[in-house]
């Protein structure tokens, strides 16, 4: 869509023909209307945006949380495990989205929303409300409020869910009793504010909000993975020494590790992100583009917990698969 805000026929006439000339993704409907009009536009769709994936992730949230207290509460092992009776966020988020009166785009379960723009214009449109809101007919603008908070609940919520998997690998005891795991990494990649950013904007990134709330509410170590100096070096220059770096670019610097045995590694978006059907993890889905991925895993169990020395392949990434799997 482009949205041309005017201030004259002539004017709008002339940013129409500039506008079109470049764009290369077929040809998109123009809305022409006042500046006035067009930036209220702009505000309010990238609010609903937001709490479109406020409420994918509160509902995905809440799935977990309720498949997590089945499972608890399960009479036997193959009661437990027993695919049938699972709650699945995401056979929940495509039976709302195939409701034409919702659709399925930003439907997805997984991080929350970041970057410069959303917060930004939630924010905006909620400071506007507030100065056109009169006595007469008082405006609320908690609507536009709302998304952050909830925002910020979910990134809470993803935090505690990579702390309790940790805290689990520490309990867990092999065959003589003793504790097999001394220490757990927690390993977060591609960290900039969208899968795959070409530049290295790294701000309101959601998986760096969840990464610090690791670090606060607990002791586990935080690895920041990138192949990118450039995206390292932003992250450095906002967090600092509160997190590990490992950098596998080619020529890049060193990849730090501690010595010996008895290290886990947890790999954040494998407890965090959905899976195919097939079990494999997706590694790079948007909640704020137009794909979204076939369904989801279940709460982070062992599997998802790495034991022992980590190769300089998976330092890298190497071992896994980014796919890109569309709804419809």
């Amino acid at each position: 869509m482009v949205l041309i805000g005017e201030g004259s026929k002539e004017a709008g006439d002339h940013i129409e023909e500039l506008t079109l000339r470049y764009v290369t993704n077929g040809h998109p409907p123009v809305h022409r209307m006042s500046a006035g009009s067009a930036e209220l536009a702009k505000l309010s769709l990238n609010l609903f945006i937001t709490l479109k994936i406020s409420f994918a992730n509160f509902v995905g949230d809440l799935a977990d949380s309720a498949e997590a207290a089945r499972k608890r509460a399960a009479a036997s092992d193959v009661v437990r495990d027993d695919k049938r009776k699972r709650i699945d966020k995401m056979h929940i988020a495509r039976a709302i989205g195939a409701d034409s009166r919702v659709g399925l785009k930003c439907l997805l379960p997984g991080y929350g929303f970041g970057g410069p723009c959303f917060q930004r214009d939630g924010r905006a449109l909620a400071s506007f409300a507030q100065q056109v809101s009169s006595l007469a007919c008082p405006l609320e603008s908690e609507i536009a409020e709302a998304p952050s908070k909830a925002n910020a609940g979910h990134a809470r919520f993803q935090a505690q869910r990579l702390i309790a998997e940790a805290d689990a690998a520490l309990r867990r005891r092999d065959l003589r009793g003793a504790t097999a795991t001394k220490s757990v990494t927690i390993v977060f990649d591609d960290v900039t504010f969208k899968p795959r950013c070409a530049v290295p904007i790294v701000l309101e990134s959601q998986k760096l909000v969840v990464a610090k709330l690791v670090r606060s509410l607990s002791d586990h170590r935080v690895v920041i993975r990138s192949d990118r100096a450039d995206v390292l070096d932003a992250v450095r220059r906002d967090f600092g020494t509160l997190f590990t770096y490992w950098n596998g670019e080619e020529g890049g610097g060193e990849l730090v590790e501690p010595e010996g045995d008895g290290t886990a590694y947890i790999f954040a978006d494998d407890v965090l992100l959905p899976e195919e059907e097939g079990g494999q993890k997706v590694r790079v889905p948007n909640n704020t583009k137009l794909h979204a991925v076939a369904s989801s895993g279940d709460l982070p169990d062992a599997s998802t917990v790495h034991h022992g020395a980590i190769t300089e392949s998976e330092k890298r990434g190497e071992e896994y698969t980014s796919l890109r799997t569309a709804f419809n």
